[in-house]
């Protein structure tokens, strides 16, 4: 019976270390973007947002502090040396998600 509850505990414990693994592969960090803008066919206000990606994705959100709105965009190796750049363009219809460096 203890052998098998130590069993037990090892594998939980092994769980909770890897889901602690998986949470520090998550890259995030709150930028305040001063415009509205489009990404796709979805705008977003200005506000405060926070950016999240998967180390070794290429893909992740933007989510809105303030409203909880979310989007998917793609990012292109945002965590290289640690800082990363938005880049946004001016179009007729207003500013536009192309990216990130």
């Amino acid at each position: 019976m203890k052998k098998s509850f130590r069993i037990a505990a090892l594998l939980a414990g092994a769980l909770m270390g890897s889901a602690i693994l998986s949470a520090s592969d998550l890259y995030s960090k709150e930028i305040s973007i001063p415009f509205a803008f489009r990404v796709g066919n979805v705008t977003m206000p200005a506000g405060t947002y926070r950016v999240q990606q998967e180390f070794g994705k290429e893909v992740g959100l933007l989510l809105n502090i303030q409203t909880g709105r979310m989007v998917q965009v793609g990012f292109s190796a945002l965590r290289r040396d640690g800082h990363f750049k938005l880049i946004f363009e001016k179009t007729p219809n207003g500013m536009v998600f192309a990216g990130s460096r």
